[in-house]
């Protein structure tokens, strides 16, 4: 496994992945303003793998001002120059010292590579990212419906909570 040394300074697995699963050349690479094309790209394994994702077009302008964001982490696992699944994310600011927070807005991997432990590196690689940032906790929805999502996140480690969601439609 390598890393791209501009997406972490260190990456340590919790749980170990077994090396025949993961090839030495998968990269993890995180987002950034020069990355516009790789960053399509992984909105295409959204749209493609994510129940309830916009079928619309892309919108360019909005794509880059994210990419440009102070709050905006993304990342995403190549192999071959190929995005095989990434991850979008959000730091939240508190009041108080030492209670920032991340909210995962969105985790996939192109169903062709699903099973082989890409997800749970891409958890990790959040996780750790959270961890050096110093944030209190990691947030991440899922719909009741997707129980492959639910069973994800329980085996990667999350504590889940029955909380009430408000959507206002605009």
């Amino acid at each position: 496994m390598k890393y791209n040394t501009d997406a972490l300074s260190t990456v340590t697995l919790e749980r170990e992945v077994p090396n025949e699963v993961l090839s030495e050349d998968t990269v993890i690479h995180k987002l950034g303003p020069q990355d516009l094309k790789t960053f399509k790209q992984l909105i295409e394994i959204f749209k493609a793998t994510l129940e309830g994702q916009s079928k619309k077009e892309i919108d360019e302008f909005s794509l880059n001002s994210m990419l440009r964001h102070v709050t905006f982490v993304g990342y995403v696992a190549m192999k071959d120059d190929e995005v095989i699944g990434g991850l979008t994310a959000y730091e939240i600011r508190s009041y108080y010292k030492g209670e920032s927070e991340v909210i995962l807005y969105n985790l996939a991997v192109s169903p062709k590579y699903q099973g082989k432990g890409i997800g749970k590196l891409l958890m990790q690689t959040i996780l750790n990212f959270a961890k050096e940032r110093e944030h209190s906790r990691l947030f991440v929805g899922a719909k009741k419906q997707g129980t492959a999502a639910i069973d994800f996140y329980r085996n990667t480690g999350a504590t889940e909570y029955q909380t009430a969601k408000f959507v206002y439609d605009l």
